[in-house]
């Protein structure tokens, strides 16, 4: 969470974060399929769910239906980025509460996804 991507375990790259931060966090992309991240097509009317898990609740959140997955996947970045923001003020570790802000934004969200 402090350093998206690193497989160095040291005090400066790791923190203790709740359980429900860790699950918030991550990403299981072999389970995602075709489509963006938070994505999947509705095949009945050819339009794109958007979802979104609230960590509070445990429920999934229905974002809307979209004409592209791209759209969909916006949806998607904005609900999390919120939800980042609310899963941030329950840790205690500043390094964490920064990344967790700063994580679904959406200059990071896309750098991370656009290729050098």
């Amino acid at each position: 969470i402090i350093v998206p991507g690193s497989k160095l375990y040291s005090p400066d790259t790791c923190a203790f974060v709740l359980q429900a931060t860790n699950s918030f966090v991550i990403a299981r992309d072999a389970c995602r399929g075709e489509y963006p991240v938070g994505v999947c097509l509705y095949k009945p009317t050819g339009k794109y769910i958007a979802s979104c898990k609230n960590p509070f609740t445990g429920k999934q959140e229905h974002l809307g239906y979209f004409s592209t997955p791209e759209e969909a996947h916006e949806a998607w970045r904005k609900r999390k980025y919120a939800l980042a923001q609310l899963v941030a003020a329950t840790e205690s570790d500043i390094r964490v509460v920064e990344a967790l802000k700063k994580r679904y934004s959406f200059e990071e969200w896309y750098k991370s996804i656009t290729p050098a």
